[in-house]
């Protein structure tokens, strides 16, 4: 026998004094929320008719909403769709609008609006328990309940805090995609928001129990094309708090995009507590749902798996969520539309797992072991002539590379190039910007040539969607099958870095350029005493760059460039305060781009002293040193000084005519 069942019947009654315990039994001062944020482009309501709900959605439909009981549900749409609250007092809705579209989906905007959304959302619900309890206590606090519907929970905490009317309250909280990033900044904000009474917290007065963090692939990029700075939630860290007790992570395996990087909760190689990271064959949308039956000719069966691990998950650590069996019996026609996982899917599934094995090592080793699989899928379909989804929309766009075939060109171009000494540029005029310089690794290439598995190859052509599919027509990222998917600790605040996204990129470019600094955790305040280098430092790391790795150094900067211009486009809708800074911002992006990640502290605390003249300093500096390195470097060093130059040139181009001058500022705040 199991210990899932006294688990569950433990974790659902803790709360709960002097009685028989049953699965469900609830005091009414105990209070439950549960916050889902939906993924990027999901929305529950809007997926009907495609029924391509996520698996936060799905999650959602099965979550016991029961107010009598002081069981409160709330969902929150995804970036990138219409939002399911209201915007007044926070944002204009022609910026609402803006975010809810195209900024949405590829800059993650409007992510603070629905965390902003979920906190009123859950003092709503303390407000209404707090009212539930004072009705069922009669006399004069049944009289002021009547009249406080409408009144904010402090307001009706102030007059029925002293009566002790909530034992205690249980927050859980989920999220897909940048729904989990979403998720894991919501979950922190509430307990940053806490007092600590010894080990508890204490919300309002009231303690409060971070019950459950359940997150599908948490992706915090913008999704910049080619590019992975994380989305700026505002000074909020996306590690999660330990002092959330239980966190279920799920990350896919196979997914591809670049900017797509997936977001650990690990912090240091180490999980805190009772957490558990586990890694999932499928790309994104194949973990968190989101698929629509047959897109891309594939089943989605298959994303119900890790819904239904997540919903076990969540019942085990109290949340109050049906049990799958549960709506299999209550409601056959919702759990065959949205829950049911069939036989055949979990055969295959179990099948994939077979010829998988025992996972080894971190999860970075688990991702490696599940792409020697796909790689060896892949092989064998392209050998048997297997049409794939992926090659079926490849009829439809001559120039898509899409699954097994656009594996099989990638490979004849590598070997091409390997015999000449050269690396593959992936990528074409209409991307050129963001074109990639990739060369596969010889495990990659021998799995590719290696026959896979039955069981893996049935797994894969029946349930493994292609995430390269439309990815390129809606964003133009010209990432290669063979270029691994960022994978990443969230161990630093993501505003730490001189309180901009584009420094981390520059922290990357850097990486990449020198090899000196840890991406994304150099302490940017060690790079004080190192001013009157910069000029200097920039023209050895475009030089160093040039002998090592010429190709990869081009490829960063221009990303940069292109990042911080597209960040200032984005910026200049929404009012002359957020110009203003973002103008600043974009003025020290420039440079940060320009000088290794150590000089991009420094830049930022020279913000408000002279940007411009700052820049067009740096900017010369670094041209001529670069001028000066490519004389002496020859051809590779030629190319890769050109694309500096066009970076450059670039760069004094927007400081000048995109980004609003003090003076453009201070008209735009005028009535």
């Amino acid at each position: 026998m199991t210990t899932e069942g006294p688990r569950s019947i433990a974790a659902a009654n803790r709360d709960v004094n002097d009685e028989s315990p049953g699965p469900f039994q609830d005091c009414r001062d105990v209070v439950h929320i549960a916050v889902f944020f939906d993924g990027t482009g999901n929305n529950r309501t809007a997926d009907d008719a495609t029924s391509s709900w996520s698996n936060v959605g799905r999650i959602f439909d099965a979550a016991i909403s029961d107010p009598s009981k002081a069981i409160y549900r709330i969902y929150v749409s995804g970036v990138g769709t219409k939002f399911n609250g209201d915007s007044p007092g926070w944002l204009a809705s022609a910026g609402a609008m803006i975010e809810d579209k195209l900024g949405g989906l590829g800059f993650g905007a409007g992510g603070d609006r629905r965390m902003e959304f979920g906190d009123a959302q859950v003092n709503d619900r303390l407000r209404d328990a707090l009212i539930l309890n004072a009705e069922k206590q009669g006399g004069e606090l049944a009289k002021y309940a009547k009249d406080a519907s409408e009144k904010s929970f402090d307001e009706v905490n102030r007059t029925l805090g002293r009566h002790r009317l909530i034992k205690i309250i249980n927050i859980s909280v989920f999220g897909f995609s940048r729904g989990a990033a979403l998720a894991r900044a919501f979950a922190n904000r509430i307990v940053k928001s806490c007092t600590l009474d010894g080990n508890d917290l204490i919300y309002a007065g009231y303690p409060i129990r971070m019950n459950f963090l359940g997150i599908f692939d948490t992706v915090a990029s913008f999704g910049v094309p080619s590019q992975n700075a994380r989305t700026p939630f505002t000074e909020r860290e996306l590690i999660v708090s330990p002092l959330i007790q239980r966190c279920v992570h799920y990350v896919a395996a196979h997914e591809v995009r670049f900017a797509f990087p997936v977001d650990l909760i690990r912090k240091d190689g180490k999980l805190a507590g009772d957490w558990l990271e586990k890694v999932y064959p499928g790309v994104h949308s194949d973990v968190g749902g989101g698929y629509g039956p047959q897109d891309q000719g594939i089943d989605n069966n298959y994303s119900r798996i890790p819904m239904r691990d997540m919903m076990g998950e969540a019942i085990l650590g109290g949340v109050r969520v049906r049990a799958y069996g549960e709506i299999a019996r209550v409601n056959e026609p919702l759990f065959a539309e949205r829950f049911e996982c069939r036989e055949e899917t979990e055969a295959s599934y179990r099948n994939y797992m077979t010829a998988f094995g025992s996972p080894a090592g971190d999860i970075e080793g688990h991702i490696k072991q599940h792409m020697r699989l796909l790689y060896t899928a892949y092989g064998t379909m392209h050998r048997l002539g297997m049409e794939t989804a992926g090659q079926r929309r490849l009829k439809e766009d001559k120039y898509k590379y899409i699954g097994p075939k656009g594996m099989a060109w990638e490979v004849t171009k590598y070997r091409a190039a390997a015999n000449a000494g050269k690396t593959v540029r992936i990528g074409g005029a209409a991307v050129n910007s963001y074109a990639q310089f990739v060369k596969p690794q010889d495990w990659q290439l021998e799995c590719w040539d290696t026959k896979a598995p039955d069981g893996v190859l049935n797994f894969v052509a029946r349930y493994v969607h292609d995430s390269k599919v439309d990815f390129i027509a809606n964003l133009g990222d010209p990432f290669s099958y063979f270029k691994a998917r960022g994978v990443q600790e969230s161990t630093i605040s993501v505003w730490a870095e001189a309180g901009s996204w584009i420094r981390s990129t520059a922290a990357s470019i850097a990486d990449s350029i020198g090899g000196a600094v840890g991406r994304g955790k150099s302490a940017v305040s060690d790079a004080i005493d190192k001013s009157t280098d910069t000029a200097r430092q920039s023209a050895e790391a475009i030089a160093q760059a040039a002998r090592e790795k010429a190709a990869a150094a081009r490829q960063r900067a221009l990303e940069a460039a292109e990042a911080a211009r597209q960040e200032v486009e984005r910026a200049e809708q929404f009012g002359a305060e957020v110009i203003d800074e973002a103008a600043q911002t974009a003025r020290a992006a420039a440079n940060a781009a320009l000088q290794r990640a150590d000089q991009a502290a420094l830049y930022a605390e020279t913000l408000a002293r002279e940007a411009d003249e700052a820049a067009e300093s740096l900017i010369d500096g670094a041209k001529q040193g670069a001028n000066a390195a490519a004389r002496k470097t020859g051809k590779v060093l030629d190319e890769t000084l050109d694309s500096g130059e066009r970076l450059i040139d670039s760069g004094i181009s927007w400081i000048k005519n995109v980004v609003p001058s003090s003076t453009d500022n201070e008209k735009a705040r005028r009535p």
